[in-house]
């Protein structure tokens, strides 16, 4: 026979659950970070939880991790003044990183049509999509480029990313001869060499990107004791 009070604890239950489930909704938040390929402007915002969050974009390395709600898109833009003397915001570029996994990286190149406007590549940069001790090229080049990496080859077709296993033999560091040509129709015409150290605990990311008539390369290593994506800086 069910008494009141067991009949009023029921109730109870029933009406405090659906707070708790309220409460444990899975965190949207998506840590993303920044690289100038071609372009590394140092004046841009974007809007983070209603505020003008500082954006930095180098050339040389990754940026930190960033904060995004994943609502959609993200806009950059600049602060500009307006004849009232305040600011408004001037858009310069948008990205979507939906399906970019949990730590997007957004690649800013320059626009040809507009100095003001940049492009952004977006690509999966998390320990699934890119894991140690891989190095992944990213060709940004309107050319198909060949790569040498010590024993092992690799064909890039244009504005295309493509990984390689340097399959190391021991857990101490390597030396990988690493050439980049381009097929012509007088043969291979050589854009770059070099010996990289490869070690087991690093990953290697290398942007490819147009300068004058030949590449420029950046070679960009990740460390995994410095691997850290929930280490954000939000400003």
């Amino acid at each position: 026979m069910t008494t009141l009070s067991s009949r009023l604890g029921l109730i109870l239950i029933l009406s405090v659950t659906p707070l708790f489930s309220k409460g444990t909704k899975p965190d949207k938040t998506v840590h993303f970070r920044t690289f100038g390929a071609t372009a590394a402007p140092h004046d841009l915002f974007y809007n983070f939880k209603g505020a003008d969050t500082k954006v930095a974009v180098i050339e040389s390395a990754r940026s930190v991790f960033l904060d995004h709600e994943n609502k959609g898109p993200i806009t950059f833009y600049r602060l500009v003044p307006n004849p009232e003397g305040k600011f408004e915001r001037e858009e310069v570029a948008s990205a979507s990183i939906e399906g970019a996994g949990a730590s997007p990286l957004l690649i800013f190149t320059k626009t040809a049509d507009s100095p003001k406007h940049y492009q952004i590549r977006v690509i999966a940069d998390d320990l699934k999509a890119f894991p140690f001790p891989f190095c992944r090229f990213i060709n940004l080049c309107p050319i198909a480029i060949d790569v040498l990496y010590g024993g092992e080859s690799l064909k890039i077709p244009p504005q295309a990313i493509e990984m390689i296993d340097p399959r190391l033999k021991t857990d101490e560091p390597e030396t990988r001869y690493t050439t980049l040509t381009t097929p012509t129709q007088n043969g291979p015409v050589l854009l770059y060499s070099n010996n990289w150290v490869v070690r087991p605990n690093q990953r290697s990311m290398v942007v490819i990107s147009e300068e004058g008539e030949g590449v420029k390369v950046t070679r960009i290593v990740d460390d995994k004791g410095q691997y850290a994506p929930l280490t954000t800086k939000s400003q």
